[in-house]
């Protein structure tokens, strides 16, 4: 007896049968003749626009629930996020004809097909049995991507780029046999470090009184004249208010789901508790992501963080990650505003310098048509020569390994919602829904958050 070999599903019929099975479930409409219950293209697509805080039953679904629409969410194709778009896909795997095999199992609420503004599910079991299946199809029918290999010894080609005053740029790098180091050396060159996922928690709260204490002890890093640490943050916890019963200084807590904001005018010592909470969460063996406006913002941060540490006599370190766009022309200006010789410099000037400093040892081995501009080395990947198409990675610079093991940091940009958050200006604060499963970081290809503890365990 033959066997058919199951079609593989495309991920935009894969999110429209989901959407649609997640639709009918939460949003059950009545159809007009029969009384069935349908599910609304309307519907569907807010699902899949991710505007879920705007979803009054949102806050209270269990945790598992949010996961199975958060994962849908993440596998649909953007533009079905677009009400008219998804109609549109919804109403093409829909139509077919008398005989053919059904791309999905609804049909359209109306005869008119052209005309459809929602679908009669024909599932088997439950809707979400059903979406719990196509998840898993989906799943196996595209497999996430493999990281690149990294690259070898041999003849390898940087990528082609235009610059100013030079026009194209074309090079071919050649990578040497290096005579020292022995294969475990180059094994642990190229391994790549693993970021697991936290296990969910709805709600972390940060006590005033273990808030203060901290405070108390960072305060021992300055002279007795210049201490204000534990002084700002009480001040601030003796002024807080709250429309509730509840003492405003027990309500300091990151929860799952929406933001909570606390607003303060300027100078009233938001930063610092943030400042004093990075390092709460450290001692008690957690990891945050601290969201800052700038470079500078970040930098700055991260060293008051980093020598808090210190002074509480903890192994933790906080790290700063940026962008690695223009970090070249970053590290230039703050050179620039530097006054008298770098020896005279303080120590966090130089520390400052020092995390936007980097090094691309390919550029040694690299011939061009052209010099690549400072800061547009192709460091960060090859390819092979034709008719070869397996590009190659780079192996993973220091500044990445020090965050991938444990993921946390400061950066400048807005985070996600896979971390932790404490924004500073208004100190919003968010906490992530946990996901299971784990992420390799690969070099040049990891979007990070700025601020980050790495627990040396």
């Amino acid at each position: 007896m033959a066997v058919t070999k199951a079609r593989r599903l495309s991920k935009t019929a894969g999110a429209v049968g989901a959407a649609l099975a997640l639709a009918a479930h939460y949003f059950p409409r009545q159809e007009e003749a029969g009384g069935r219950a349908i599910a609304s293209f309307r519907d569907a697509a807010f699902l899949l626009s991710g505007q879920l805080d705007k979803w009054a039953r949102w806050r209270d679904l269990p945790h598992d629930e949010k996961q199975r629409i958060g994962a849908v969410v993440a596998l649909a194709p953007q533009e079905l996020a677009s009400a008219t778009v998804f109609a549109a896909r919804a109403r093409e795997l829909l139509d077919f004809a008398h005989g053919e095999p059904a791309a999905l199992p609804f049909r359209s609420a109306d005869p008119a097909v052209g005309r459809a503004e929602a679908a009669v599910p024909l599932v088997g079991g439950g809707l979400l049995e059903y979406v719990d299946r196509i998840r898993q199809r989906l799943r196996r029918d595209h497999p996430r991507s493999r990281p690149d290999e990294p690259a070898g010894p041999g003849i390898w080609l940087p990528r082609t780029q235009y610059a100013a005053g030079s026009g194209l740029i074309q090079g071919r790098t050649v990578i040497p046999v290096f005579a020292d180091g022995g294969e475990e050396e180059a094994a642990a060159r190229a391994e790549l470090p693993e970021v697991r996922t936290v296990p969910y928690q709805e709600e972390i709260a940060l006590p005033a009184g273990e808030l203060l204490e901290l405070a108390r002890l960072i305060d021992g890093r300055y002279p007795a004249a210049d201490r204000y640490v534990h002084a700002v943050l009480e001040n601030l916890f003796a002024q807080l208010q709250t429309t509730d019963a509840v003492p405003a200084q027990e309500l300091i807590r990151l929860g799952a789901g929406p933001m909570g904001i606390l607003n303060a005018p300027t100078g009233t010592g938001k930063s610092v508790l943030v400042r004093v909470a990075a390092s709460w969460y450290a001692v008690n063996g957690l990891t945050v992501t601290l969201v800052l406006p700038t470079v500078e913002a970040t930098l700055s941060a991260a060293w008051d963080i980093s020598q808090d540490l210190e002074q509480l006599g903890r192994t933790e370190t906080c790290t700063p990650l940026m962008s690695p766009s223009r970090l070249h022309e970053r590290a230039m200006k703050a050179a620039a505003r530097i006054e008298g010789s770098l020896l005279e410099q303080s120590d966090k000037t130089l520390w400052k310098l020092d995390q936007l400093s980097y090094g691309c040892a390919l550029s040694h081995h690299t011939q061009s048509s052209h010099p690549y501009p400072p800061g547009q080395e192709p460091c960060r990947g090859l390819s092979p020569p034709p008719p070869h198409d397996r590009p190659g990675r780079v192996p993973v610079d220091g500044h990445l390994r020090q965050v991938c093991p444990a993921p946390a940091g400061v950066h400048r940009l807005g985070g996600g919602d896979q971390s932790p958050q404490l924004h500073d200006r208004s100190l919003s604060a968010g906490h992530p829904a946990g996901r299971a499963g784990r992420r390799r970081c690969v070099g040049g290809r990891v979007r990070a958050a700025p601020f980050a503890h790495r627990h040396d365990r």
